[in-house]
Formats: structure tokens, C-alpha cells, sequence
């Protein structure tokens, strides 16, 4: 799976990405922060990268990047 810096500006497209690979593995860490990232920054989805951030920590609640992201859209 590739980051979003890396589908070169098609924002759609590397969301298209995240969500099936979501759906392969709902519980994939790197790529739930990921895509929350792409909500915030791209998409300004304040609430749907709250919603991910939040799913990251209940799956491990030590992720330093997702409570540090979470702090800043909570």
C-alpha cells in the first residue's frame, strides 16, 4: 500500500486505497493512521480522522503519532 505523498497529488485515488485496504484488515494500524492523516490534511474530515484516530488508540493505545494527531482534532 503507498502512502498518500506517493499516489502524486490524486487524492482520490490513494483514498480509494486506504478504504479497500481497510476492508482487507479493518485493524491495520499504519494504514488506519494513514488515511486519518489524508482526512485532516487533505480532506479537512476533522470528524472522520477523529473517528480513525480514536479506532488506532483502542487498538493500541500506546501509538505515540496516533495520540498526538488525536489531541489535535479531538
Amino acid at each position: 500500500m503507498l502512502p498518500h505523498q506517493e499516489v502524486k497529488g490524486d487524492y482520490a485515488m490513494a483514498e480509494s486505497y486506504y478504504k479497500r485496504a481497510l476492508q482487507i484488515d479493518p485493524h491495520h494500524i499504519t494504514t488506519i493512521y494513514n488515511y486519518a492523516g489524508l482526512l485532516k490534511t487533505v480532506r479537512q474530515d476533522w470528524d472522520g480522522a477523529e473517528r480513525l484516530y480514536k479506532l488506532a488508540l483502542e487498538l493500541d493505545p500506546t501509538d505515540v503519532g496516533a495520540l498526538c494527531n488525536y489531541g489535535l482534532v479531538a
